[in-house]
């Protein structure tokens, strides 16, 4: 395996992808990032087992592989750098080569790397519209784990398409109205956890680096009559290429 790279333009994938990995390492595997390349595409993903992103890299020189890389050591070469290009090859361990220095980083077999799930988002969205209602809701997200289904936000969406997106830590309540401008349809309400849409709302950017353009999709292991309300499972969100896959919490919000 083996690509060239701009070096600012791997620092911002793997700054995003270092918020994915859990800084405690209960798997050591999930403390990589997994690098693939394939029919000259390179994509970097990054996974907790609950919200899983992954992000593609524009590159030439690409021989395709896949292989799995500590996600902050590769960032901390790339960051010490100065060269315009990073050329990464992997064989029994990964070379990074920025201009005449090359450093060597161990290696894990990219079949050790979780499942990635996949959910097809294909419902556009408002970028700008869905940025608003996390901007307005997620500071006012709960930490007690006691009291998990608060931790994270409670997403419904009526008969007409806008959102409401409810958050409360049990002292304060925030709802907020939006419409993101959306053909997708929540079959129930959800709850999507802290780190997923804080993850969503790095991605969507602000100002200037704002997203421009966003969808959405969930997985429901019922259909019509026979979705239960913790039938959706997953929500993933498509932002400029970036693929974000979020494990909703399961329970009754408040």
């Amino acid at each position: 395996m083996r690509f060239t790279a701009d070096r600012r333009a791997l620092v911002r994938a793997l700054t995003q992808l270092t918020r994915i990995t859990p800084p405690r390492k209960r798997m050591p595997i999930l403390a990589s990032v997994r690098i693939g390349v394939a029919n000259g595409a390179v994509s970097l993903t990054a996974t907790d087992l609950d919200v899983t992103l992954t992000v593609p890299l524009d590159a030439t020189g690409t021989v395709d592989g896949a292989t799995c890389v500590d996600a902050r050591n590769l960032l901390d070469v790339c960051k010490r750098s100065t060269t315009e290009t990073v050329t990464l090859t992997a064989r029994g361990f990964a070379a990074v080569t920025c201009g005449t220095a090359t450093t060597s980083l161990p290696v894990t077999p990219a079949d050790e790397f979780p499942a990635i799930p996949v959910v097809p988002a294909h419902e556009p969205l408002d970028p700008a519209a869905l940025a608003g209602l996390l901007d307005a809701t997620l500071y006012a997200v709960g930490s007690d784990e006691t009291r998990y289904t608060l931790n994270g936000l409670y997403v419904e969406q009526n008969s007409d398409p806008a959102w409401r997106v409810t958050a409360t830590d049990g002292h304060r309540l925030v709802t907020a109205y939006g419409d993101a401008r959306t053909g997708a349809r929540l079959p129930h309400p959800v709850i999507i956890p802290t780190r997923g849409c804080a993850a969503l709302s790095a991605l969507l950017g602000r100002g200037k680096s704002r997203a421009k353009s966003a969808s959405v999709g969930v997985t429901e292991t019922g259909v019509g009559a026979d979705a239960e309300p913790d039938s959706v499972t997953r929500i993933g969100f498509s932002v400029d290429g970036a693929a974000l896959t979020v494990r909703l919490i399961k329970g009754r919000y408040p």
